[in-house]
């Protein structure tokens, strides 16, 4: 709903001025709106990629407060959301649209749970994550580099 959108997006301002706990209170409330729209309605709705959304800004302000288990918890549970919807969408062959950015969010989630590893010092999990970001990148940029298996930065 609109106002969930613009619940989130309040909370959003909050967490770019680093008031972390008010920025938690307007994404929560989102994600309870959204959570609500997404259960009345088909579960691979496009409401469910609102609630991810929402679970993934939530998992960001947790990383911002330096929670990282916590933060990890939202932003599986986003990216476990994104991938459900997906795959549903493939199974009927319906067309995604915008797929392209589909794949940026997919990516997005990756990554957000690679920081919050390498913040654990849960390498091998961060590697996992960056390497499953990278392969999107890579497909759709449609870029072929040299050595997957080489540690290098970037």
């Amino acid at each position: 709903s609109k106002l969930s959108t613009i619940l989130n997006n309040i909370g959003m301002c909050h967490l770019n001025l680093s008031e972390y706990e008010k920025s938690l209170e307007f994404l929560q409330s989102s994600l309870s709106m959204r959570q609500s729209s997404a259960n009345n309605n088909n579960s691979h709705s496009i409401n469910k990629l609102d609630e991810a959304a929402s679970l993934n800004n939530i998992g960001v302000a947790y990383f911002y407060k330096q929670n990282f288990t916590q933060a990890l918890e939202y932003l599986e549970k986003s990216l476990s959301l994104r991938k459900e919807y997906y795959a549903s969408r493939k199974n009927t062959n319906s067309i995604i649209k915008n797929s392209s950015d589909f794949d940026l969010v997919l990516a997005e989630s990756y990554n957000n749970i690679g920081m919050c590893y390498m913040e654990l010092e849960q390498f091998e999990k961060a590697l996992d994550n960056f390497q499953a970001c990278l392969k999107i990148k890579k497909r759709q940029n449609n870029i072929k580099i040299e050595s997957d298996n080489e540690n290098s930065d970037f």
